[in-house]
């Protein structure tokens, strides 16, 4: 027990870093990330907040929706949830702000948090304790919608929080974490996840029914 706490602990740390690191470089988050980084400066709340709040409504939709959903495993990926929403604005506070100018550097420490993101998932999804809503309802999608088709689950999933993204570009006239990076994102993070899986704490037994996530 001790053992999965330490890599849960772990894999959150990895995730949220990778996370802000994007959002302070604007130049692309994973769409989710996105979607609650718009939010946020569109009512000017932290980004812990709408990525809280992203993750509940997540999390009432598998509750209701999902059939291996019980209050359980819900109260525990409501906790999951929350500790990543607010080491997410720990990480970006205490980054600096990234003044380098050269967009190559920028792109690539961009990119550089998407791999950590993809380190901290793939340690989560291969414990498969606890979820993050937002990849439970990629299962969702997956396993009750497109009867197991799980290219068609993804991109439908992530049409939502890019779909929102665009609103809020629209009535703030601003976008922010949805740019070239985003689209490594959606293209490269389950290979990078695969990568982990095989390199990263390859003791960790390949348990989670999700292979590649968008986050």
């Amino acid at each position: 027990m001790k053992k999965i706490l330490l890599y849960l602990f772990i894999s959150l740390n990895l995730n949220a870093f990778g996370n802000a690191l994007t959002i302070k470089i604007n130049l692309g988050s994973a769409p989710w990330t996105g979607l609650s980084t718009n939010a946020a400066f569109f009512f000017d709340v932290p980004i812990s907040v709408t990525l809280t709040i992203v993750g509940v409504t997540a999390l009432i939709i598998n509750y209701f929706a999902y059939k291996q959903a019980s209050l359980k495993r819900s109260f525990f990926n409501l906790l999951f949830l929350l500790s990543f929403s607010y080491l997410v604005d720990f990480w970006y506070y205490l980054i600096p702000d990234i003044t380098i100018d050269a967009y190559l550097i920028r792109l690539l420490l961009n990119v550089f948090g998407i791999v950590f993101i993809a380190a901290g998932v793939s340690i989560y999804l291969r414990l498969n304790v606890v979820l993050h809503p937002v990849d439970e309802l990629l299962q969702v999608f997956r396993l009750q919608v497109f009867r197991g088709n799980v290219v068609k689950a993804q991109v439908t999933s992530l049409s939502i929080p890019l779909i929102g993204s665009l609103i809020f570009w629209w009535l703030s006239g601003n976008l922010y974490a949805v740019n070239v990076a985003t689209l490594v994102s959606f293209f490269f993070m389950g290979w990078f996840i695969v990568f982990f899986d095989k390199y990263l704490f390859p003791s960790i037994k390949l348990n989670a029914k999700i292979t590649t996530t968008p986050n």
